[in-house]
C-alpha cells in the first residue's frame, strides 16, 4: 500500500459509517474508492435519483438542498454523503451542490455490497454503525421538532 492509499485508509477509518474496522479491512474499501472532482455550484446528487454510491468528503464544502430549495446542511470534509440511500436503497433525500471546488472518495453500492456480502464480520460493523448514525440523525430531529414546538 502507498502513502496515499494508507492516508485514505486512515480518513476512512474516521468516517462514522466505517468505524471500527481493521486496517485490512479499510484496505478492501480504499481499493472500492474513486477519487471524484467537483467545481463550485457543481450539482453532486440530485433529490429522488436512486441512491448508487455514496461519497466521503475530502476538501471542500458542499451543502444539502431540499427539493423545494432550502439550504439544509453543510457538509464539511471527514463527514459522509449518501451513505443511508445506499443501505437503505432509498431514493435521494435530498440535492447535494458544491459550494466550493471539492474532493471526495466514491464508493459504489454494488461494489460495496459485493464486499460485504464476502465478509460478515465487516458487514455487522457497518450496519451498525449505520443503526447508530440514524438513531442519532432520529434524535436531533425530534429535538428540532421539540423546540419548533415550544
Amino acid at each position: 500500500m502507498n502513502r496515499a492509499q494508507h492516508k485514505l485508509m486512515t480518513i476512512l477509518q474516521k468516517i462514522n459509517v466505517f468505524q471500527g474496522l481493521d486496517p485490512y479491512d479499510a484496505e478492501r474499501l480504499v481499493h472500492l474508492c474513486q477519487s471524484k472532482v467537483f467545481e463550485a455550484n457543481t450539482q453532486v446528487f440530485k433529490a429522488g435519483e436512486p441512491s448508487e454510491s455514496m461519497l466521503v468528503l475530502i476538501t471542500g464544502k458542499l451543502k444539502a438542498v431540499s427539493r423545494e430549495g432550502k439550504d439544509l446542511a453543510e457538509i464539511t470534509p471527514g463527514n459522509s454523503i449518501g451513505e443511508m440511500g445506499v443501505f437503505t436503497n432509498h431514493r435521494r433525500s435530498a440535492t447535494i451542490v458544491a459550494v466550493e471546488k471539492s474532493l471526495a472518495l466514491s464508493v459504489e453500492k454494488s461494489l460495496l455490497d459485493a464486499l460485504l456480502k464476502q465478509d460478515e464480520g465487516m458487514r455487522a460493523v457497518i450496519l451498525q454503525n449505520v443503526v447508530d448514525l440514524l438513531a442519532d440523525r432520529l434524535a436531533d430531529a425530534n429535538q428540532q421538532i421539540s423546540e419548533l414546538q415550544s
